[in-house]
């Protein structure tokens, strides 16, 4: 259902391992104490400088020890398909910035072009979060360059316009 935040299983584990036990634990890859529970949204959005909503889905990392993860699992019957905001009030929230938000991370990319996504001349970079219910974080999403598809696109769309003056 449309904005609930639902508990997914990974599809596959680049930079950890699944849980012996608990197919919706991942163990982290740097320290095998720690681990997260993949959450997933589908947000009904407004493009930033437009009137055009689109439904985006979204994908965050609940983290923490093993043990508490365990712990919320359990005691929560938590399992794939269940919406986590039955044992906790949170929505995911996307954040949009020129700057990586970790070492190593590479920009964002248009899925229907395939080009880097930039704003003003300026790569964009993408993360998102958790937030509790009633926490004052919004969205922060940048306005993007139009790709020289779009541009083209635009321009043959005014030329065809002057013809049929």
């Amino acid at each position: 259902m449309k904005g609930q935040v639902i508990v997914t299983k990974p599809q596959n584990y680049t930079t950890g391992e699944p849980h012996p036990k608990y197919d919706i634990i991942t163990i982290s890859g740097k320290n095998k104490e720690f681990g997260s529970i993949m959450l997933r949204q589908e947000k009904l959005v407004l493009s930033p400088g437009s009137n055009i909503a689109n439904i985006q889905a979204r994908v965050a990392h609940f983290a923490g020890t093993l043990e508490n993860l365990e712990s919320i699992v359990e005691n929560f019957n938590l399992k794939e398909g269940d919406n986590f905001n039955k044992i906790m009030p949170v929505d995911l929230v996307v954040e949009e910035q020129t700057e990586p938000f970790y070492d190593g991370q590479d920009p964002k990319i248009n899925p229907s072009t395939g080009e880097i996504v930039t704003h003003n001349g300026q790569e964009v970079y993408r993360s998102t979060f958790i937030a509790q219910k009633g926490e004052e974080r919004a969205d922060q999403l940048l306005r993007t360059d139009p790709s020289e598809e779009t541009v083209g696109q635009k321009a043959q769309t005014e030329f065809s316009r002057q013809e049929q003056s």
